[in-house]
């Protein structure tokens, strides 16, 4: 009996410190952003799911620790389905940024609607190496008349260390200046 109870206790300490050394993390940004005017005739967006390589599928953070191998942290994780998380941000933002609420995950939160304008965004590599974040990315912008432009975008920032929070809050800073760069690349 004193050896059941022993592994008990020894289960529910080993396991009760495994939880506490787990870290969620999530790609938000609160930042105020300034309401742009358009000067398109648009009434409505489509954002379509966000395509992201398989290891931002994870839950898992990623590093690139050598050149093109990756290692996954087992003590920090995302917060979200990052596909999800990211999809989510695109669309709060346009709708901030351009003071529209009709903005929708397309096609599943247009239901039955049509949408002016659809935008497919897909991001090829966003990884930390070092300090240094990467973000590959490229997007369309579809209009009613089917007309498409296409987009690159290729940064990367510095992170204030390799601490995998300071390499979040790196990450968010980057995926805000691609946001920007989607907002302006509608405008043209």
């Amino acid at each position: 009996m004193f050896k059941i109870f022993y592994i008990a206790v020894l289960i529910m300490v080993f396991s009760g410190c495994s939880m506490r050394d787990k870290n969620y993390y999530m790609l938000l940004d609160t930042t105020p952003v300034e309401v742009l005017s358009i000067s398109k005739n648009i009434s409505s967006i489509g954002v379509a799911d966000i395509k992201l390589p398989e290891y931002l599928l994870k839950e898992s953070i990623p590093i690139e620790e050598k050149s093109q191998k990756i290692i996954f942290s087992k003590s920090d994780f995302w917060g979200v389905s990052m596909d999800k998380e990211l999809t989510n941000r695109i669309i709060s933002y346009l709708q901030k940024r351009l003071n529209m609420p009709e903005v929708y995950n397309y096609p599943w939160g247009v239901r039955g609607q049509k949408v002016d304008t659809k935008l497919y965004l897909k991001i090829s590599h966003f990884l930390a190496k070092e300090k240094v974040v990467y973000l590959d990315a490229s997007w369309q912008w579809i209009d009613k008349n089917g007309d498409t432009k296409s987009y690159l975008f290729s940064k990367k920032v510095e992170s204030r260390s390799k601490d995998i929070k300071d390499v979040v809050d790196a990450m968010n800073k980057i995926f805000r200046v691609l946001e920007e760069g989607i907002v302006s690349s509608m405008m043209k």
